[in-house]
C-alpha cells in the first residue's frame, strides 16, 4: 500500500509511514491485541493470525494409573533350594513318624500280654499286635506308592459347588441313641487336559481353594506337596502356603514357616 500523506510505498502491516512518519489508516501496531475472546480457553487473534489456546495445567500433568504387578505363569519357587529343603524335611518327619507309629500296636500288645498272660496267651498277643502293625505298614506303603507313581497335571476349574452332608453322632443324653448333624462340603471341580474330573473337597473351616478359585481358572497340581497352583495370580491378594497351610499376603516372598511363597 501507499502512504496517503506523501505517497511513499509502505510495508504491509506497518503502523507508520517510513518516509513521513504519519500514521497509516486501517492498521494496528504489532503489539496491540485486535480482538480477544472473553470465553476461557478461546482463541486470540493477533494481527489477523490465529493463536491456539494454551492447554490447562491439569492436562499437562496427568498422573498415570498405578501399574498392577503381573503374576501370570507358574511359579519358579518350586525349584528354590529352600523349597527342596522343606520337602526333604517334611519327608524325613513323615518317615520318622511312621517308624514310631507302625510298631506301636505290636509293642503295646506285647506289654499287655506280658502283664496279663492269664487273659490272653502270648502267641495270640503277638499275632494280634503284628496284624494291626501290618495294617499300618500297608497304609504307609500304599500312600508312598501312590505318591511315587502320581504326576503333576494341569486343568481348568469347571464348577464350584456346596454339598450338604449329614452324619449320626452319639448323644450324651441317653434318651436319644444318636443325633443327626449337617455340614457342608465345599467342592472345586477341575477338568484336566486329559479329560478327567478332579475334585478338591474341604469343609467350611478349611475352604480356602473354594474361595480362591473361580470358574475358568487354569490350575496346576503339584503332586509331591499336594498343592494346587493358579496360573494367573495377578489379582490375588492372599495365597496359601503348601507346607503349613497358612494364608499369606501375596506381597510376601517367604511364609513364616520359612517356605517360599508359590506365586
Amino acid at each position: 500500500m501507499f502512504c496517503p500523506n506523501c505517497g511513499a510505498q509502505t510495508v504491509d502491516g506497518a503502523a507508520f509511514c517510513v518516509k513521513c512518519g504519519k500514521p497509516l489508516p486501517n492498521t494496528i501496531p504489532n503489539n496491540t491485541v485486535a480482538q480477544t475472546n472473553a470465553i476461557a480457553g478461546g482463541t486470540v487473534q493477533i494481527n489477523q493470525q490465529v493463536v491456539q489456546p494454551i492447554p490447562q495445567a491439569s492436562n499437562l500433568f496427568v498422573t498415570p494409573p498405578p501399574q498392577m504387578v503381573s503374576r501370570i505363569g507358574y511359579s519358579n519357587a518350586i525349584n528354590d533350594p529352600r523349597f527342596a529343603s522343606k520337602k526333604r524335611t517334611q519327608g524325613c518327619a513323615s518317615f520318622i513318624f511312621s517308624l514310631i507309629v507302625i510298631p506301636m500296636p505290636l509293642i503295646g500288645f506285647a506289654i499287655y500280654g506280658y502283664y496279663f498272660q492269664d487273659k490272653m496267651p502270648m502267641k495270640e498277643v503277638f499275632l494280634t499286635g503284628a496284624g494291626v502293625s501290618g495294617i499300618f505298614l500297608l497304609f504307609y506303603v500304599v500312600f508312598w506308592l501312590k505318591k511315587l507313581f502320581s504326576s503333576d497335571w494341569e486343568g481348568v476349574v469347571t464348577a464350584l459347588t456346596e454339598e450338604e452332608h449329614l452324619y449320626h453322632r452319639n448323644n450324651s443324653n441317653r434318651t436319644y441313641t444318636d443325633r443327626v448333624e449337617y455340614y457342608y462340603m465345599y467342592v472345586v471341580k477341575i477338568q484336566t487336559t486329559s479329560g478327567k474330573i478332579k475334585k478338591i473337597e474341604n469343609k467350611s473351616q478349611n475352604s480356602f481353594y473354594y474361595n480362591y478359585f473361580k470358574v475358568g481358572d487354569r490350575v496346576k497340581y503339584h503332586h509331591d506337596i499336594d498343592y494346587y497352583e493358579k496360573y494367573d495370580k495377578t489379582y490375588d491378594t492372599h495365597i496359601l502356603c503348601p507346607f503349613c497351610a497358612r494364608v499369606n499376603p501375596i506381597t510376601d516372598d517367604v511364609c513364616k514357616c520359612g517356605a517360599p511363597i508359590v506365586k
